[in-house]
């Protein structure tokens, strides 16, 4: 049956259908996740940026434990029509967009657009071939408990006075993604951890050292994106090229990407002035 309904999908007569769902499915990709929610850090609310790393780091590793202990294969790779390695269950794609999208909703209000980026990308697994439709079920039930557990935990801690300290929770960051690829052998956990530590240690200095604003002049917010997204990229690319192999290096340029993008971005908008107006912490 589930067999069936990926070959329904997928001779719809619908055009661009496919290339549609390809669109939606970047929305759960690691490439949306390096570029796409820096820009939430640096030009909308950065108060959400160790909350919302913290969630998502603890429910991919969630995720990739359950993978590996199911290890249920995903549909024929003559169905696929995006790329996709590991196991099948539960869709790591619906069970991120769950705790991302349900996250950001909750925060905004916006909980009807939220559930629907969510609906479409859990959707376009299975029209794209990568996912059985319990596969996605299963991402969306484990991702609501996660971020059910979130809003309720966060909430109680806003109900206390606790501060955590920047510096030492820092260092607290940095050593888990140092620890966790050493106790799950895997290149995807490798690459996450490397850019928890350094995004999670460089969110934390930022605020101890530069307090940068998010708000500024329309044309500064898309002058912080180009240099933001730029450096990321030229990191990741430059870096590579000089230390391709080793899963040592491999983590750094991922935790140097990291550092970027909570400290090192931040600090060159200031420099140029982007910083003009006092705005969100």
């Amino acid at each position: 049956m589930s067999i069936e309904l990926i070959q329904w999908f997928q001779h719809l007569p619908v055009p661009g259908f496919i290339s549609l769902m390809k669109g939606i499915t970047f929305l759960g990709n690691e490439s949306f996740y390096l570029l796409g929610l820096p820009v939430i850090f640096w030009c909308w609310k950065k108060e959400l940026g160790l909350p919302l790393l913290l969630l998502l780091y603890v429910t991919f590793l969630v995720n990739t434990l359950l993978k590996l202990g199911f290890a249920l294969p995903r549909p024929p790779e003559t169905f696929w029509q995006v790329s996709a390695g590991g196991y099948g269950f539960p869709s790591g794609h619906s069970q991120m967009a769950m705790v991302l999208w349900g996250y950001l909703g909750w925060k905004t209000g916006r909980k009807t657009a939220a559930g629907m980026i969510i609906f479409l990308i859990g959707l376009s697994r299975i029209v794209l071939g990568v996912h059985y439709p319990a596969d996605v079920l299963g991402g969306w039930t484990i991702g609501g408990l996660t971020l059910g557990a979130a809003i309720y935990l966060e909430t109680r801690w806003q109900e206390t006075s606790l501060t955590m300290p920047a510096v030492p929770t820092a260092f607290v960051f940095f050593w888990v993604g140092v620890v966790v690829p050493m106790l799950i052998s895997d290149p995807t956990v490798l690459r996450v951890s490397g850019f928890f530590a350094g995004l999670g240690a460089g969110l934390l200095l930022e605020q101890q050292t530069l307090c940068l604003s998010t708000k500024a002049k329309p044309v500064y917010q898309v002058l912080k994106i180009l240099i933001g997204i730029g450096g990321a990229v030229a990191i990741q690319t430059v870096l590579k090229k000089l230390f391709p192999a080793p899963d040592v290096f491999i983590w750094m340029r991922y935790g140097l990407t990291g550092l970027w993008i909570g400290w090192g971005a931040p600090w060159c908008f200031q420099r140029l002035g982007s910083n003009n107006q006092s705005g969100n912490r």
